[in-house]
């Protein structure tokens, strides 16, 4: 499968791609205030120019699986967007299915610290989440937390 798709695609809707001077197959990097990660630009003419569409869960199982690199899952997986660490009502998975975001190329000058680097050396996205204590967005606890009381999520 990988010899077709090699890397990961996200769709740009053609009014937005012009707007940002991105071209097919150009890198683009995907942020906002939990993270970031870069996939290929795919100018898709059908899509709504508010919305971008990303693909989800990429990692190359051809790299490094040594810390820190991790199979290079940090680069260029979408999660990094989401608060992975709250899960969905199951006990799995992120409960996002969408987030907002900001889009620009790829280029040297905004290359470093790759998202590898900030989540596995540097402490991560954010200075506000410690692991295996309750996050919930500045609240004291988290969602699931006041589930188990009783009180409005």
């Amino acid at each position: 499968m990988r010899e077709f798709h090699p890397d990961p695609i996200v769709k740009v809707s053609a009014q937005t791609a012009e707007e940002y001077d991105i071209h097919e197959g150009d890198w683009i990097w995907l942020e906002n205030s939990e993270g970031r990660c870069r996939q290929k630009a795919h100018i898709d003419p059908t899509l709504n120019p508010n919305y971008v569409y990303a693909e989800h869960g990429w990692w190359y199982p051809e790299q490094e699986p040594a810390f820190p690199n991790l199979f290079g899952m940090w680069d260029v997986n979408i999660n990094n967007l989401t608060a992975s660490y709250e899960t969905g009502p199951g006990g799995i998975g992120c409960p996002f299915k969408s987030i907002v975001c900001k889009i620009y190329k790829c280029a040297p000058d905004n290359m470093a610290p790759a998202p590898g680097e900030v989540v596995t050396q540097l402490g991560g996205f954010r200075d506000d989440y410690v692991a295996g204590e309750p996050y919930a967005y500045g609240q004291e606890d988290s969602w699931q937390e006041r589930m188990k009381r009783g009180a409005e999520a």
